[in-house]
């Protein structure tokens, strides 16, 4: 049988990649007394596999594993189990049972778009920073996920220049209420043609990314700006990206500027927009 498994990632734990998050989870799972089925052969190996890799940086609250378990215990608690060996930014937040057979099963081949939130940290006014640590701070960010549960994390540690921004003023004359955002977004999204410049191993090319943008609007309460792209093994479209192209439609170089991007992952969905965590069953 397998179990999916959902959890955040925030804080200095941003910085360790994929593959060291997988041994770690090796590690966690044997810990808490998971009855995890390993693979036959020389060399056995948990059998899990991961919706898809977080890049180095960005935070979430919506990252899914599957994992091939041998017996189960009530959902609850397995999940305080697993949480007991957890590290400072990681957290379990769910536990579900998956479909013996089926699409479903697979949160690799099922996921299909996913959301995100972005901040630009050089552009959020030091009045709003202070009066706002609900909604912001450097390293504390609530917010509510695509399924609309309020989610605590850590943002990355930002950092930019402090004497210059993108048009050359200084960085505290220069707030997200300079400008009309809404409407810079409403204008960015009636373009025909979003090109990116895409690299992969093989080659590089330039890339149309029109219709991998699903959801896009600016959020003043939050002065961030709300995402939901497409995303698995064929048209996959990293935020970051995505922002550089929109910036660079306003006239703003990101790299030369040295403005930095908070992101988070707030949640993972199969094409049909439904949310990773709300497939298969709660155990009992």
């Amino acid at each position: 049988m397998k179990i999916r498994i959902k959890f955040e990632k925030f804080g200095t734990i941003c910085y360790i990649g994929h593959l060291d998050i997988m041994r770690y989870f090796h590690k966690a799972l044997q810990r808490a007394h998971i009855d995890v089925s390993f693979s036959t052969g020389f060399h056995p190996h948990p059998i899990m596999s991961f919706a898809s890799p977080l890049g180095v940086g960005l935070s979430s609250c919506g990252e899914y594993m599957d994992v091939e378990v041998g017996s189960v215990r009530p959902g609850q608690a397995m999940l305080d189990a697993i949480n007991a060996e957890m590290v400072d930014g990681m957290r379990v937040t769910g536990v579900r049972l998956l479909p013996e057979e089926g699409r479903k099963n697979n949160a690799m081949a099922t996921v299909g778009q996913a959301d995100y939130r972005v901040w630009v940290p050089a552009l959020i006014g030091e009045d709003y920073r202070a009066t706002s640590g609900a909604l912001y701070e450097p390293k504390k960010v609530t917010y509510l996920t695509s399924t609309g549960e309020a989610c605590m994390t850590e943002g990355s540690d930002s950092s930019y220049d402090p004497a210059y921004d993108a048009v050359g003023r200084t960085a505290a004359a220069i707030t997200m209420a300079d400008r009309d955002w809404s409407a810079d977004v409403e204008h960015f999204l009636a373009s025909e043609e979003i090109l990116i410049h895409k690299k992969t191993k093989k080659s590089e090319t330039d890339v149309n990314i029109r219709d991998w943008i699903l959801k896009f609007a600016y959020e003043p309460d939050s002065q961030s700006f709300f995402l939901r792209l497409t995303a698995g093994s064929m048209n996959n479209l990293k935020p970051e990206l995505m922002m550089d192209a929109f910036f660079r439609y306003l006239g703003i170089d990101l790299d030369g500027s040295r403005m930095t991007l908070d992101i988070c992952r707030l949640d993972m969905l199969t094409e049909d927009g439904v949310s990773l965590g709300e497939l298969g069953e709660e155990i009992l």
